[in-house]
């Protein structure tokens, strides 16, 4: 917690009913870390005893792993508050997924002191109850049940469940390469970056005036690597924009520039799970740049780079926009629907494996390992995409989709923002607005609110959005046949939202 902001915080910690907090490690909290754990908190009664329980995912239930034992002596913040402090080793089972190897995993722990639980404050919950109280003249009590996050402390660790913490930076591999593009004078590197024992590369381009730029974290789709699909043009052109562009060509895959300038990147393919991991951990060393503004980041993605984005922004990636476009939130699904879809493990394998079978040889089937394939859906954890209100959001998606169906993009704006949670807009074929449920996402579990007015342009005041385009099938490819209107609409669409950030910058 920031300073400036702890004492007030800590002062209102032990006015509420249950009369006590956790002040460090607060709730959605990204980490990198090893799999120990320091929490930190005040109790309202001198050497009582604090409880830590953890959820064991292979019950559900919350389990004692170990307690705490609060101060004799009073804290310098306050004369009832008396501070407490436990470092934890979680055993596996407390950990989700709970599954083989080092993935990046999740915990929930509370703390409680005679069967009450603690509360949590992150800093914005710490500045909206101590605006309540001096601003608005509310009780304490209130204004801290109020805005407090909730009795769980939730964490992600970046460096799964073993292993220490990691400390290796960006390696340039290739270049710095400068020369102008579109008039602009451009500089770009080809990285490497170590995360989970793997070497990762990556790309990363920005302007070569000097200065804090806003950043982009752009999100391949597919699993063959970056150069395939017009990546580092793309990378290029942003930058010349006034954009720092950084891609990472994640765990398994190759980053290819051509026949004498190809690097592959360590680990194998996991679909929308270690590589989360690789691009949580590009993001912030790339923020860490004098050259990265750290308050204009925006990630974005399509298809499989949709689901890292949503699952990186669940995992607490430091980004104030995202994008998700087409990204599957329901991966055992996909396994059941897509065994027509004959592809190739690489590009330059003729497309005759069906994609299932990748998967299995991936991730193993469903059936076998249900707990892998829930924690690579965004939906499976949708409550931490509704708690990232501080990130403006945006899903993207077409009812002609054969890839990833539209019910992907509703059902997971229904769990996590409830059915009017979200700005929804759906266009026809000929991109105009109709207020009725897309084809698709007319189940029970998955309806949503429809707009009938217009849609955003300059402005778009809200922070979660889900645009459906009709006859939008999962990729545009010129004389597919999607309606001209159609594919103009989503273009124009994705450039307004990020143009409306106001960042200096165009998309």
């Amino acid at each position: 917690m920031k300073n400036n902001v702890f004492g007030r915080v800590a002062r209102l910690c032990l006015l509420l009913p249950v009369g006590a907090c956790v002040w460090t490690p607060n709730s959605r909290t990204s980490h990198e870390s090893s799999a120990a754990i320091s929490m930190q908190g005040y109790a309202a009664t001198s050497g009582s005893a604090v409880q830590l329980l953890a959820r064991n995912w292979n019950s559900g239930a919350f389990e004692l792993v170990d307690t705490a034992t609060a101060s004799t002596s009073a804290s310098f913040t306050g004369p009832d508050m008396y501070a407490w402090s436990k470092t934890l080793s979680l055993a596996a089972k407390f950990w989700r997924p709970d599954q083989a190897g080092c993935s990046a995993g999740r915990a929930e722990i509370r703390a409680v002191a005679g069967g009450d639980p603690f509360r949590t404050f992150t800093d914005p919950a710490g500045r909206c109850a101590f605006d309540k109280v001096v601003i608005d003249g509310e009780h304490p009590a209130a204004a801290g049940n109020a805005c407090s996050d909730g009795d769980e402390v939730i964490l992600f660790d970046n460096n799964g469940t073993c292993g220490v913490a990691e400390t290796g930076g960006l390696a340039t591999v290739y270049g710095p390469v400068t020369g102008p593009i579109d008039g602009v004078s451009v500089t770009w590197e080809v990285v490497s970056y170590p995360v989970q024992g793997n070497t990762i590369y990556g790309l990363i381009c920005r302007p070569s005036a000097a200065g804090a730029h806003p950043v982009q974290i752009f999100n391949h789709g597919g699993w063959w690597g970056l150069g395939y699909g017009g990546e580092p043009e793309a990378c290029g052109k942003w930058a010349a924009k006034g954009w720092v562009v950084a891609m990472s060509s994640y765990r398994g895959e190759r980053l290819h520039l051509g026949p004498s300038h190809s690097w592959k990147s360590g680990g194998s393919v996991e679909l929308c799970n270690g590589e989360v991991t690789d691009v949580l951990r590009m993001t912030d060393l790339v923020l860490a740049k004098p050259y990265a503004n750290s308050s204009k980041v925006l990630m974005h993605g399509l298809s499989h780079g949709g689901c890292i984005t949503t699952r990186a922004v669940q995992r607490g990636a430091p980004v104030q926009a995202a994008i998700d476009v087409a990204g599957p939130s329901e991966w055992a699904s996909l396994y059941a629907s897509l065994g027509w879809w004959l592809v190739g493990a690489l590009p330059t394998d003729p497309p005759t494996t069906p994609f299932p079978t990748l998967m299995a040889g991936w991730v193993g089937t469903p059936s076998l390992v249900p707990r892998a394939y829930e924690w690579r859906s965004s939906k499976f954890v949708a409550e931490d995409l509704a708690a990232r209100t501080d990130v403006k959001y945006l899903r993207m998606q077409g009812t002609a989709d054969t890839i990833v169906p539209p019910e992907h993009a509703c059902k997971l704006a229904k769990a996590a923002f409830g059915s009017a949670g979200s700005k929804n807009w759906h266009f026809n074929n000929a991109a105009g607005v109709t207020p009725v449920a897309p084809t698709g996402c007319t189940a029970t579990d998955a309806s949503l609110t429809w707009q009938s007015g217009a849609k955003p342009t300059t402005s778009w005041p809200d922070n979660r959005y889900v645009f459906v385009y009709d006859a939008l099938p999962h990729v545009v490819v010129p004389g597919d046949g999607t309606p001209p209107a159609v594919a103009n609409a989503f273009g124009v669409d994705y450039t307004n939202f990020v143009n409306a950030l106001n960042w200096g910058v165009v998309y």
